[in-house]
């Protein structure tokens, strides 16, 4: 069986078809490779099924090699920094304007979740994939988590000042374990209806 595959590739046919593929790749048109076939001697019919088949196993070809690359470490190690940078960045933007105007705007969440995706985007160099959407997806809700914790660390800080004095918020970090443990066990109390729709916008 194996033999019968390696002598097919040796054919004429195989050869021209693997030429084509090459000329695809290079960026020369369906149209143009049909017509210099064509020229060169041979029947348009035989040269449009020609050209066909090997653009359909270029397609193919080329799927494959963007699936294989999504899942290289050269890829998602970038993906992933860029996609928690650019959370972190938009989410803190997102809370220090909540808590200079007092007021949360939840139509910043679709801005914050798609900067995020953005950052994923820019950092895989415009690769796309399942994965890489997963890893967008994923640094959206982060970026608004960030956003919701910022502010409810500047409460959090507020209520101390107000029960304890100054001396006593400042000794709170704002990544410290127990303000991250705070969060996570009261993070359901923070989301309201139009926060989660908001959230789905985002992702």
């Amino acid at each position: 069986m194996s033999e019968n595959r390696t002598s097919s590739r040796n054919e004429p046919g195989w050869n021209i078809e693997a030429q084509i593929i090459e000329q695809l790749k290079a960026g020369a048109k369906k149209t143009t490779i049909i017509e210099k076939h064509i020229s060169e001697g041979m029947s348009r019919p035989a040269a449009l099924q020609l050209v066909d088949q090997a653009y359909t196993r270029y397609l193919k070809t080329l799927e494959q090699e963007r699936f294989n690359e999504q899942f290289s470490f050269a890829i998602i190690l970038p993906a992933v920094a860029g996609g928690f940078l650019a959370a972190l960045l938009a989410g803190s933007i997102w809370g220090a304007i909540a808590i200079a105007t007092n007021h949360e705007f939840r139509i910043l969440a679709v801005v914050v979740g798609l900067l995020s995706g953005y950052g994923v985007a820019l950092s895989a160099r415009g690769r796309r994939g399942p994965l890489l959407q997963g890893v967008a997806v994923f640094s959206s809700m982060l970026g608004i988590l960030v956003g919701k914790y910022i502010v409810m660390f500047h409460f959090l800080r507020l209520s101390i000042t107000q029960e304890y004095g100054d001396e006593a918020a400042l000794r709170i970090a704002i990544w410290s374990p127990k303000v991250i443990q705070f969060f996570i066990h009261n993070v359901n109390d923070m989301l309201t209806l139009y926060d989660c729709v908001f959230f789905f916008f985002a992702m």
